[in-house]
């Protein structure tokens, strides 16, 4: 459910380097609707959200280089996909982006499409676990 809306911000953020508020909203709905009909316990959804949303927004305060949009998204998955989930997830999109700016050459690239494709990523191998 929640790869429809990541997909919206991904692509609004390519195109317009802002993440709009509702895409994250969904996400967290999504969180809490695994929470409510008892997919997940409510603890490693705090944990996911509060593990990947501090440091970030630390790291945003500083101008660090990410937005409080990218930090709203990864706390709001960090929230559906727990803590080891998330950090696999942001490792890869960290790695792709960072080397998708030295092969560009910018210093400034919209974030939500790579967590996007990490999501994917991730997404599939969980489908392809699951059927082996």
């Amino acid at each position: 459910m929640s790869f429809f809306p990541l997909s919206f911000a991904a692509l609004w953020d390519f195109r317009h380097r802002i993440i709009p508020d509702w895409t994250v909203f969904l996400i967290f709905s999504c969180a809490a609707l695994n929470f409510a009909i008892g997919q997940t316990a409510l603890l490693p959804c705090a944990i996911g959200m509060a593990a990947i949303g501090v440091p970030l927004w630390l790291t945003a305060a500083k101008g660090g280089g990410i937005g409080g949009g990218d930090v709203k998204l990864c706390a709001a998955l960090g929230a559906l996909l727990g803590l080891e989930k998330m950090l696999f997830l942001l490792i890869l999109a960290l790695l792709s982006l960072t080397a998708s700016g030295k092969l560009k050459k910018e210093r400034s690239l919209p974030f939500a499409p790579y967590v996007w494709g990490a999501f994917y990523i991730l997404l599939m191998a969980e489908i392809i676990q699951r059927s082996c």
